[in-house]
């Protein structure tokens, strides 16, 4: 059930990122330069600040979550982070607007370790558990980021 719950929460990594630090700006898994560090991260430059991020390019085709961050909806797709249109979805995943206050594109897993520590966030799956996690298996390689 655990390992269930922090694959499901993972999934907020996606808007996130997990991606290593080098030199000055993270860098996915083909060395290109993805995001530039110390980018404070809020509300409105929230998509913005992500959308070419490694794990946001490394979702499945097919990918549909909507994520609920200060009342502030999204919708995160392979290579997209959009406002949420009322999209079909594979999970939903809700945190508190608390965390985007400390949050940047260089400090982003300590703050989702944080929240996923404090037991902050809620979702609920649209799939089953066993197609959830088959379909999103790839992002179990960012699971520093997920705390485990």
């Amino acid at each position: 059930m655990k390992i269930i719950s922090v694959l499901f929460i993972g999934i907020l990594i996606i808007s996130l990122g997990s991606a290593f630090s080098f030199g000055g700006w993270f860098f996915g898994s083909n060395s290109t330069p993805l995001v530039p560090k110390n980018i404070n991260v809020t509300l409105d430059n929230f998509a913005g600040s992500f959308k070419d991020n490694v794990i946001v390019m490394d979702l499945p085709r097919g990918a549909a979550i909507k994520l609920s961050v200060g009342g502030r909806d999204f919708f995160i797709g392979q290579g997209l982070i959009e406002k949420f249109d009322g999209q079909n979805v594979d999970a939903s995943i809700r945190f508190p607007k608390k965390y985007i206050s400390e949050l940047s594109t260089e400090n982003y897993c300590r703050v989702l370790r944080k929240a996923i520590s404090a037991k902050d966030y809620s979702g609920s799956l649209k799939l089953s558990r066993v197609s959830f996690i088959w379909k999103y298996r790839k992002l179990i390689s960012y699971h520093r980021c997920f705390g485990f």
